[in-house]
């Protein structure tokens, strides 16, 4: 786990999760107990995890994670997630990848995907692809990412990717928090990554917004994306999508509100199997905000 010391009160927040990661312990064990995901073999829904690197010590279980949701899920794309969507087709457990932030790591996650008849949509920030500065990226990930220095892909990366049938979306310019932005301030942001993207890779289809959460995002960013032709606009809120839920949308605009279940690929495979089980049972499994 990252400590960020340089942001103010970093302790105090890694005491908490220190905390959070103990109850979630005790109720993964009685979630493991009960039979993990077998408990929701049969609810139908769609789960995205939401993931944002895969780190060369997490490689082994990410792969233990992969094999472990094979069992129990029916992998799908992340456009063809949206057609199941659209078409009421959510007739079983079906799981989605997506990765957001753009980390070099991500193409070594894709190749071990593949492995397991995998693919992702991989949500970039424009400004760090192909950036020629240490200094920039470095200071890019500790104030908008608040991690140490990463690595980002690059277009080359990116024009692999969707060659082997993985997806490019759209995680705007610089990873700020849209909901802090004035309206032109938000509009570049969004527009300057998606005309990259379109010109670089000839279409994007689907927005995440940095940081995740409802307050993190407004009706009129929606309306915009919307605007640009975005089939689907993705949070980090925890939830799974049901034929229950079909029909909802982001406030303000007719996409559709994707809600994604944030995991790590190096977390305890039961901790991973409570929150997919607790998003699975038909009254928590929302779509809207």
């Amino acid at each position: 786990m990252y400590i960020n010391v340089a942001r103010p009160n970093a302790w105090l927040r890694w005491g908490r999760a220190g905390v959070r990661r103990g109850v979630v312990e005790m109720m993964a064990a009685y979630g493991q107990w009960q039979g993990g995901l077998e408990r929701v073999a049969g609810v139908p829904r769609l789960q995205i995890l939401l993931l944002h690197d895969v780190r060369r010590e997490e490689e082994s279980g990410f792969s233990e994670l992969l094999r472990h949701l094979q069992r129990h899920y029916e992998f799908v794309g992340y456009s063809e997630a949206l057609r199941r969507v659209h078409d009421d087709r959510i007739d079983r457990p079906l799981m989605a990848f997506s990765f957001d932030d753009g980390i070099k790591s991500c193409a070594r996650a894709a190749e071990i995907m593949e492995r397991f008849g995998a693919v992702g949509c991989f949500f970039v920030c424009t400004s760090m692809l192909n950036h020629p500065s240490a200094a920039v990226r470095a200071e890019f990930c500790r104030q908008q990412l608040w991690t140490p220095t990463v690595e980002f892909l690059n277009w080359d990366q990116l024009e692999s990717l969707r060659a082997r049938g993985h997806e490019i979306g759209n995680h705007t310019s610089g990873h700020l928090r849209l909901s802090m932005l004035g309206e032109q301030q938000m509009i570049d942001e969004i527009g300057e990554a998606h005309w990259q993207l379109r010109s670089r890779l000839g279409h994007c289809d689907h927005f995440a917004w940095p940081y995740g959460q409802d307050r993190d995002f407004t009706p009129a960013a929606g309306r915009f994306v919307e605007q640009l032709g975005y089939r689907s606009c993705a949070s980090g809120v925890r939830g799974a999508v049901t034929a229950v839920a079909a029909g909802q949308t982001v406030e303000g605009s007719g996409m559709i509100y994707l809600r994604r279940e944030s995991v790590e690929a190096g977390w305890p495979l039961r901790h991973i199997d409570h929150f997919l089980v607790r998003s699975a049972w038909p009254t928590n499994a929302r779509r809207a905000a």
